[in-house]
């Protein structure tokens, strides 16, 4: 395979790629054959207490899973997930699993089990991130019926997240969110009311990550709370894999490894063809000029930080020569929102209250900045994207900080641009209620 830089200003983002081989697909029906034993796997599913059954349009090699609180078809009896399931049992797990190898269905199949065990409790489900957040939820629609569903993020309005925790029974939120109602003991994330809990992405459970704290919250707080730890993403040092299974308090022999060229997996695999991409080195004019603009006002936005909670900010933030703010350090950036929210639990002054919910504002503004600066490193196009999904959800979920950043004279300016550069529908109003098509 021959790849060939169109000129020197541009970055190999594949250099490691090199010959194509030849296709698993050819041997694939035969493997499965070898690992699927119908009899063996029925006998698995039926002790964790559900069915199989094949349909004509599937492959038989691998029959599905039935259960009352399953959407038919939705669910393969792969050996090696109903393996891990029975393994872990009721006891605290960590699941390390290639990417596309089912960590949320087998996620799945334990989340069942465990409500129908624990028919009042909940599951709660955490990720690190709104999108994880939002694919979670949509996997779930999509496999599970019976038990209600919901998921609350950063997006989600503090007066719907008690009510949201109180009327379903499966619980998707990202750890940032999570950590903050249990430090404002509102009753969202309650220990007490919930039976399991999984942890996606979990080799970010390292240093002060909302992980760490809520992993230790709810060891120490009840100790019949099942913990289950899902990765894609093992480190490499097995050392700090044994720090994940002592933090979570993981028998070794709940911990399941499972890889590409294992033989009960490889069957499940598929070859992936890349296509390389090149990026472009140099930004053009315009992305400068609008990148000076959004550095100027981020600077604006933490130094109103740094002077409101009287701290050096200087180990949350990216500094070029000149001083001025280019990016934040988003673990560490996120840890004000937390110290931000203590100062108002803890201050019996109203004004000084009033003043940190400013900085809160604050905060959102300098987030939203940084993501701004983020999407336009990465091109006009990806700036436009994310301006429109601010304005989207300003209709659908108004929050003064996003209404704020929209109506901010340099946003309408960035639109302006967009617009020249036909990235921007003709009908916007410099008001910014502009009508999405």
């Amino acid at each position: 395979m021959t790849r060939v830089r169109k000129n020197l200003n541009q970055v190999d983002l594949f250099p490691f790629l090199g010959k194509e081989k030849i296709p698993y697909e050819f041997y694939r029906e035969e493997d499965l054959a070898k690992i699927n034993k119908p009899d063996q796997i029925n006998q698995l599913a039926n002790n964790l207490g559900f069915n199989t059954h094949t349909n004509a349009w599937d492959s038989k090699l691998t029959p599905l899973l039935e259960h009352r609180w399953l959407k038919p078809n939705t669910l393969q009896a792969r050996p090696y997930a109903l393996d891990a399931v029975t393994r872990i049992d009721n006891q605290n797990g960590l699941i390390i699993l290639a990417t596309g190898l089912g960590k949320t269905f087998i996620a799945v199949i334990q989340i069942i089990r465990v409500l129908e065990q624990h028919p009042p409790k909940k599951v709660l489900i955490l990720a690190p991130t709104k999108p994880l957040c939002e694919q979670h939820y949509r996997t779930l629609k999509d496999t599970i019926i019976g038990p209600s569903t919901c998921f609350i993020t950063g997006r989600t309005g503090q007066k719907k997240r008690l009510a949201l925790w109180q009327e379903h029974q499966i619980i998707i939120a990202t750890a940032e969110t999570i950590r903050e109602e249990i430090a404002k003991n509102s009753g969202v994330g309650s220990a007490d009311q919930v039976c399991l809990l999984i942890l996606d992405e979990v080799h970010h459970l390292t240093g002060d990550h909302a992980y760490t704290y809520l992993a230790k919250h709810y060891l120490k707080t009840d100790k019949y709370v099942q913990i289950i730890g899902l990765t894609a993403s093992p480190d490499s040092d097995l050392k700090k894999v044994e720090i994940l299974r002592k933090l979570l308090q993981v028998k070794p022999s709940c911990v399941i490894a499972k890889f590409d060229d294992d033989q009960d997996v490889k069957p499940y695999t598929y070859d992936r063809l890349i296509k390389p991409i090149f990026l472009d080195r140099f930004h053009t004019d315009i992305q400068k000029i609008l990148k000076q603009k959004f550095i100027a006002i981020l600077t604006i936005e933490t130094n109103i930080l740094a002077r409101g909670l009287d701290m050096d900010l200087k180990n949350c933030l990216y500094l070029n020569k000149r001083k001025q703010v280019v990016g934040l350090k988003v673990k560490s950036f996120n840890n004000l929102l937390t110290t931000i929210q203590d100062r108002i639990n803890k201050t019996s002054d109203n004004n000084e209250k009033k003043d940190y919910r400013h900085l809160l504002m604050t905060w959102a503004l300098a987030m939203r900045w940084r993501t701004a600066i983020d999407r336009l490193n990465k091109g006009l196009e990806e700036l436009a994207r994310f301006l429109k999904r601010q304005m989207s959800e300003n209709l659908h979920n108004p929050k003064p900080s996003r209404k704020m950043f929209i109506q901010h004279e340099t946003t309408q300016m960035a639109m302006y641009v967009l617009m020249s550069k036909r990235l921007w529908p003709m009908d916007y109003s410099p008001n910014g209620m502009y009508r999405l098509q």
